[in-house]
């Protein structure tokens, strides 16, 4: 994956330039609510369900 050759975002100075650090922590704060609202509401699969037998990773 590549950056668009017309982005101006300076991947050796983002801290000190205002914009790009604003749009540093902009992408932060947009994979943390992805992952909050994923780890909300997806449904567990049952994967790791208890079986009356044992463990839940015991093989059947």
């Amino acid at each position: 994956m590549r950056p668009s050759r017309y982005d101006v975002f300076s991947t050796t100075r983002w801290w000190r330039v205002r914009r790009d650090t604003k749009i540093v922590l902009y992408e932060y704060e947009r994979l943390a609510n992805h992952w909050l609202r994923e780890r909300w509401t997806i449904q567990p699969c049952g994967g790791l369900a208890h079986r009356a037998g044992g463990s839940p990773l015991s093989v059947p």
